[in-house]
């Protein structure tokens, strides 16, 4: 009997000790990871698929709406999703100017709400068409509606190389651009420094980045000293998809500050007053503040 008691004791360590580990792998799932880019279909038809859609220069702050579910990870994980746009339903290997596909440098996060600015639309349906300048005679390549054809890419950001999902193509039937939305110096860009230097950290339009000379490069000039330890944030107006901070606190005047989506508040390490730089590289945002 003692013996029977003895092993149904091991038994229930064991048990217990499997269920353990069972449990740990749960909570500390590892995506092992694949070579390339798989295809899976997890992008959702469009609400407005087949309306007439003009993207127009008092809309450009608006957007697209997009759904999808998440691709086959192997766990709920934390991806980031990017849109590609291409006036062909068949992607080429190669992107835009080689290929015959854009990939628009804005990341989401939420595959309810993958919404794209109707501002890199444009941009995108316009190089897309060849359109070189604002003349009439380059902007009639847009004029008329024509079918823009997307698709997301997904990938865990730490280990974007071994984890690419290319989604199914959706298509939107009628589009056409009526202003040039072509990288240009001095448009404004909807993305602003909000902080502690102003009370409820608004979004004030003198704080306001436009474009810079580089494609995906923008400056500001602060209208006021940043103290020493004043908070803040580049954000946009709604803290929506633009919400960037950095997971270290410290910015150093001249040195350029990688910044993470939704994280914490920065402030400066000595009072600064002068030209910001926001730039985007590779999806990811530098601040730097720095006088040329």
């Amino acid at each position: 009997m003692k013996k029977f008691i003895l092993n149904s004791f091991a038994l229930s360590a064991l048990v217990i000790g499997l269920s353990a580990c069972h449990e740990l792998a749960d909570d500390n799932p590892v995506y092992v990871g694949h070579d390339g880019q798989v295809y899976e279909e997890f992008l959702n038809p469009p609400a407005m698929q087949t309306q007439y859609i003009t993207l127009s220069e008092d809309i450009k702050d608006g957007n697209l709406h997009l759904t999808g579910k998440q691709p086959d990870f192997g766990y709920n994980a934390i991806a980031t999703y990017r849109v590609q746009v291409s006036l062909s339903p068949n992607f080429s290997d190669d992107a835009w100017p080689e290929g015959n596909w854009i990939e628009i440098q804005q990341d989401f996060y939420n595959l309810g709400e993958i919404n794209p600015r109707n501002h890199n639309l444009a941009s995108a349906l316009e190089r897309l068409s060849g359109v070189e300048d604002e003349s009439a005679d380059e902007m009639a390549k847009v004029a008329d509606y024509q079918a823009l054809y997307v698709r997301l890419r997904a990938f865990i950001s730490q280990t974007p190389d071994n984890s690419q999902f290319i989604s199914n193509v959706v298509k939107f039937d009628h589009v056409n651009a009526t202003y040039y939305a072509v990288w240009k110096v001095g448009v404004p860009s909807g993305i602003y420094l909000r902080g502690g230097f102003a009370e409820g950290w608004p979004a004030l339009p003198e704080y306001e980045f436009y474009q810079d000379e580089e494609e995906n490069t923008w400056i500001m000039t602060l209208p006021a000293m940043l103290e020493k330890g004043v908070e803040f944030k580049v954000a946009d107006a709604t803290w929506g998809d633009i919400n960037y901070g950095a997971a270290s606190a410290s910015v150093a005047v001249g040195e350029s500050k990688k910044l993470e989506y939704n994280a914490g508040n920065m402030s400066l390490t000595e009072d600064y007053e002068g030209a910001v730089h926001l730039s985007l590289s590779e999806g990811i945002y530098y601040l730097l503040f720095k006088n040329d």
